[in-house]
């Protein structure tokens, strides 16, 4: 779980931000620019992770989805009790989360929470 000390570092909470806002954006050509290469992003890699997370945006679109929000729950599964990321359609209102590994100040991983809220308030991309 990560604390407020560990947001201090500014460049830390900059690279996270500007990852979170690309993907509220639903701008995958950003993420492009800002996802590291050498981590294998949900055991498939940048490259494959970016390309899931297009489809996503493109299903918020044709959901009416212009943008999405961003709030913050609890993993009820693997990632027990720590944050993850909930992305909510602003029109739709369909959901996903996104777990940010986060390791001495850097991101490590970003994968897929499938066990937070409620069961409905989700779609598995």
């Amino acid at each position: 779980m990560q604390s407020l000390k560990d947001f201090n570092n500014t460049h830390h909470s900059a690279a996270i931000n500007r990852i979170w806002f690309a993907i509220m954006e639903m701008n995958s050509f950003t993420l492009e620019m800002l996802l590291d290469a050498k981590i294998d992003y949900e055991d498939i890699g940048k490259d494959k992770f970016i390309e899931k997370l297009y489809d996503r945006f493109q299903d918020h679109k044709t959901w009416g989805d212009s943008e999405l929000f961003l709030d913050l729950a609890s993993c009820n599964g693997c990632n027990c009790n720590q944050a993850v990321c909930v992305f909510t359609g602003i029109y739709s209102d369909k959901k996903f989360a996104l777990f940010f590994e986060i390791k001495n100040n850097k991101i490590t991983d970003i994968y897929e929470c499938y066990a937070f809220g409620e069961e409905d308030d989700f779609i598995p991309f």
